[in-house]
């Protein structure tokens, strides 16, 4: 099977680069897989909340977040297979893992957390740095002109 993954956080970025999966699906008949990775924040260890709580809450927000993200390019998503991927674990982690034999990664530049970015490096670089497929980064403020 033919796979396009493309990570959505929705964020601009990764809203663009939906948006280009989409897209690259259309000329190559690639089912598009589009993905969300959600993890408990370590500062959430402290709180006196049950952490499955927390778990079941970022996870529907995870899958309400690419629900939101296919909705705002219904014009494009007629016509291509896509399928939904929602996946407990650090993002970088998960793309990579969810693009072993995919034809192509693509991710923004850009996500939510730039300050997360700075301490613990970015999620497109480390999917740059360790994928076994292509990987397309669109950069930031494509957004705009996709």
């Amino acid at each position: 099977m033919d796979v396009i993954v493309v990570g959505v956080d929705g964020s601009r970025d990764s809203l663009a680069a939906l948006r280009y999966a989409l897209r690259e699906a259309q000329v190559s008949d690639a089912t598009v897989r589009v993905v969300n990775a959600w993890h408990v924040p370590a500062l959430a260890y402290g709180v006196p909340a049950p952490l499955d709580d927390l778990s079941i809450e970022l996870g529907e927000a995870a899958a309400e977040t690419v629900r939101r993200a296919l909705a705002s390019e219904a014009d494009v998503v007629d016509g291509i297979a896509v399928e939904e991927t929602i996946r407990e674990g650090d993002p970088g982690h998960v793309l990579v893992a969810e693009a072993e034999g995919a034809r192509q990664l693509v991710v923004g530049s850009h996500g939510h957390g730039a300050v997360g970015e700075l301490v613990l490096g970015s999620v497109s670089h480390y999917c740059c740095r360790h994928a076994r497929c292509p990987v397309t980064v669109i950069p930031h403020g494509c957004a705009e002109t996709s």
